[in-house]
């Protein structure tokens, strides 16, 4: 039906910031908790270590014994059925003839102090759940998105497997689970290898030396797509659907208009903070839009590194990095990774090192290597100089890399050799020497762009300042590997600027070339800064090529303009607390599920966002022209309200594009939270259109034995007329609403009802479905030892239904011992069958044994004492 149906899966224990390992960072960031807390305000207490032994523990030990009327081969339909409780599969065994199995489950959680410094946490389930992902987190697309409260949803030892593992001591730890193995070391770029895996990862960190090794075995493999910027939010399509979700690794690249393979700028992304990824098309879409062009004209792209899970054996990828300050002055790393896919093997080395040559001088280099067996091997190479002091400023950098080195983790541009200086130093009081040399080459064309600029700049009073430049470049060859040696640029500059206000400056800057009159670049533009961490900017460049202002006169002219809100992000900037509403919204859900994003703040609780980007070729080559107008407006002030609009169009040569989001939330009384949300978009004269808009209401009764309810409408449209898999027009309406009520002491009372109702239309006809699914519970205490329950469950649609019944009547055996003896009832129906129906039925006998910290001594006084009172 959807996802909506699935059975949910368990949450153990607590959490810490589901997104620290995506940054590089360790998965520790703030440490593991001992002890926590989390109420309905959603703020978490710790309890503070004192030494020892001291742990939260959590856990339960079944076994269940079946015996069914009917065989396996008697059974219309196979896999699980509609039970009074799932069945165990992965510890289990099943007699020859399919009446009698047995299984058993264990599951634990566990954290807090093992000793002096040393933290613990455990989880394990011998039950594989089908519903866990990589890095697992709350689910805003696929399930319900409020539950009229602001506690914290929190999600702490992260593992697909059934298995998590971690014991750490300050910045060092070793655990099991899920991890990325990448990190942001500037002294490691060539090297840099970024995966989302399960395994082990181990790192070591002390004053001067640090150090991680990993290892996973699994079925991954590696896919990484890099996107140019639209101007706009989405939705960007990855080359791949069936990428892992929670393994994706988002980044804004910005790469050097002179130098392709040169990045000058990468920051990476948080999930729902920064994006989405709609788990059913794969589609990315970000919470403001992306430019195409920097402040200073540079193109910016989406890379996303994401996993998929490939057919056949498990295989190894490994790993192992580290770095070591020598002495003051040098510093020493190295890397090595392998991925030993029966496919292609993949081996990766790397070193670094870096020197100090004097107190304002820094060198440094890597060289990597790798090595694939399907293809032949590939060295990259940088070095890169840097000086700063006072009066001078100087940056010397090459890097190289062969068309054979792959790496799409270090995000050089391969076959290519980039070259640069640029520096600045003080002559005089108010007067500063401006340089710049660069190099290019495409080792695969022969194409090699040479070039340089010097400049003198002069203040003039306190606000003006002006330069005279010239530019030289030289061109050898072209991309078809015509070696023609193209006429040199030889271009004279003047640029001046002023700050018009002292939060403002406007500037103007003009170069012609000497000899070719028809070659010039002209530049236009300013800022101004709003607020403290906002500024609005503008610019247009009128350039005689499609390339950059070293290559004036090379093919078309070309127009572009650039204007928007800019904002001076805190590093790691992620809150969520301020957008709890009434307490009836936590700050997370919000973001996750209607867009929040703490930005541009004009007023307290107004945020705006607007941008206006414009590219525009003179003659039509290539993509032709572009235009991208955005906006979008945030409201938080209101203690129990909150909502976003925001609204995009695109517009190119080939087609128009709209794109529109709405969100709000609300605390509508104490027991009634509303959450709504809308996303359409769509392709303008008859292209695709897809539409999501989901509602969910929550109603929690004012004391523990009311009424708690949940609810959901989805309505869906997806039109495309040129999709791959053939024209596509699907419509459905989703409906999923649980209610639990304790109306006596000692009864709780469950129901379920979930329908989806959809059309899709195939060559003109019209073909609808639908599907509902009813279920009900109901546990009784008999007395302090005796427990009754039942249940029932019934899913029909299309003249063909599934439905089941069972009753379970359990003994408190002593302590948190308890056994259950029950007897189930399940079927089919099918009108279109021969088989008209089948019930199976049987016994079932359950024992099951629940612990806590107390039973072992590890909580403080008050634990053991409640521990001892419910055992007895």
């Amino acid at each position: 039906l959807s996802p909506l149906f699935k059975r949910p899966g368990s949450t153990s224990g607590m959490a810490l910031d589901p997104a620290a390992d995506r940054h590089g960072q360790s998965p520790f960031v703030t440490g593991i908790r001992p002890s926590m807390v989390v109420g309905d305000s959603g703020v978490a207490s710790e309890t503070p270590g004192s030494g020892g032994l001291r742990m939260l523990v959590t856990g339960f030990v079944e076994g269940r014994f079946d015996w069914r009327s009917l065989t396996d081969g008697e059974l219309f339909q196979s896999g699980e059925r509609d039970r009074f409780q799932d069945a165990l599969l992965e510890f289990s065994s099943t007699s020859d003839d399919g009446r009698r199995s047995l299984g058993a489950r264990a599951a634990a959680f566990a954290t807090g102090e093992v000793g002096d410094n040393y933290q613990l946490t455990l989880r394990v389930d011998t039950e594989k759940d089908p519903t866990r992902r990589l890095f697992n987190d709350i689910r805003p697309e696929e399930a319900y998105d409020v539950f009229g409260d602001a506690s914290a949803t929190l999600f702490e030892a992260q593992s697909k497997g059934r298995v998590f593992g971690a014991v750490s001591r300050g910045g060092s730890y070793l655990m099991y689970g899920d991890y990325n193995t990448s990190t942001y070391d500037s002294q490691q770029l060539l090297g840099r290898y970024s995966r989302t895996l399960n395994g082990v990862l181990h790192q070591y960190e002390s004053e001067r030396a640090g150090f991680r090794a990993f290892a996973s075995r699994d079925r991954f493999q590696q896919i990484v797509d890099e996107i140019p910027a639209m101007g706009i939010s989405g939705p960007y399509a990855l080359s791949r659907a069936d990428g892992l979700l929670n393994s994706e690794r988002v980044e804004i690249i910005t790469r050097d208009r002179n130098q392709p393979g040169v990045i000058l700028d990468i920051q990476p992304l948080e999930r729902f903070t920064d994006y989405t990824i709609e788990p059913f098309t794969g589609r990315l879409v970000f919470r403001r839009p992306i430019a195409s062009l920097d402040d200073d004209l540079n193109p910016i792209s989406i890379r996303v590194s994401y996993e998929s899970e490939a057919s056949g054996e498990s295989f190894w990828v490994y790993g192992a990095d580290g770095q070591a300050a020598l002495t003051d002055r040098i510093s020493l790393g190295a890397g090595f990774v392998r991925d030993d896919s029966p496919r292609d093997r993949f081996d990766l080395f790397s070193a670094n090192a870096g020197v100090a040559l004097g107190e304002n001088t820094w060198l440094s280099g890597e060289f990597a290597r790798s090595d694939r067996e399907v293809s032949e091997s590939g060295n990259a190479m940088r070095v890169e100089l840097r000086h700063a002091s006072e009066d001078v400023d100087l940056r010397w950098f090459y890097l190289a890399a062969d068309s054979t080195f792959q790496n799409p983790s270090a995000g050089v541009g391969v076959g290519r050799t980039e070259m640069g200086l640029e520096g600045s130093a003080r002559v005089a009081e108010k007067t500063s020497l401006l340089a710049e040399v660069i190099r290019s080459e495409d080792d695969r064309t022969d194409a090699t762009l040479t070039g340089g600029r010097v400049a003198l700049r002069r203040m003039f009073g306190e606000r003006f300042n002006g330069q005279l430049s010239f530019r030289h470049a030289s061109e050898e060859g072209m991309p078809g590997g015509d070696a023609t040696a193209l006429d040199d640029v030889n271009a004279l500059g003047i640029r001046l600027e002023t700050e018009a206000t002292e939060n403002g400056t406007l500037f103007g800057e003009f170069e012609q070339d000497v000899t070719d009159s028809d070659a010039r670049r002209l530049v236009l533009g300013g800022d101004y800064r709003v607020l403290e961490r906002m500024r609005l900017y503008a610019r247009h460049e009128f350039l005689s090529t499609l390339q950059g202002p070293y290559t004036l006169g090379r093919g078309s002219d070309r127009n572009s303009t650039v204007f928007g809100v800019s904002a001076d992000y805190r590093e790691g900037q992620s809150v969520f607390s301020e957008y709890r509403a009434g307490n009836g919204i936590s700050g997370r859900g919000a973001h996750a599920a209607i867009g929040l994003r703490n930005q541009w703040e004009l007023d307290e609780g107004i945020r705006v966002h607007a941008t206006v980007e414009r590219v525009s070729p003179m003659d039509s080559v290539g993509s032709g022209a572009a235009l991208a107008v955005t906006g979008g407006l945030e409201l938080t002030t209101s203690p129990v309200w909150k909502a976003t609009l925001r609204g995009e169009y695109r517009a190119t040569e080939l087609q128009d594009h709209v794109l529109g989001t709405l969100g709000y939330a609300r605390k509508l009384s104490d027991q009634f939270t509303i959450l709504a949300q809308s996303i359409g978009s769509k392709v303008l004269n008859g292209g695709a259109f897809y539409e999501r808009t989901r509602l969910g209401l929550a109603y929690r009764g004012a004391d523990r034995g009311g009424l708690y309810a949940l609810a959901r409408y989805e309505h869906r449209t997806d039109e495309d007329s040129q999709a791959p898999e053939g024209a596509l027009d699907h419509k459905a309406h989703i409906f999923s609403t649980h209610v639990n009520l304790r109306p006596l002491e000692g009864l709780t009372a469950r129901a379920q009802w979930a329908a989806k109702f959809a059309t899709d239309r195939v060559e003109g006809q019209k073909i609808e479905q639908s599907a509902q699914l009813l279920s009900g519970r109901a546990t009784v205490d008999l007395s302090t030892r005796l427990d009754l329950g039942i249940v029932g469950r019934t899913l029909i649609g299309e003249g063909r239904g599934r439905y089941g019944l069972g009753v379970d009547l359990g003994v408190n055996i002593g302590g948190d011992l308890r056994l259950g003896l029950g007897y189930n009832w399940f079927g089919f129906t099918d009108d279109d069958l021969s088989l008209d129906e089948y019930t199976d039925k049987g016994f079932f006998i359950d024992l099951g044994w629940r612990f806590d910290e107390s039973l072992f001594g590890l909580g403080d006084d008050d634990d053991r004492r409640v521990g001892e009172d419910r055992r007895r």
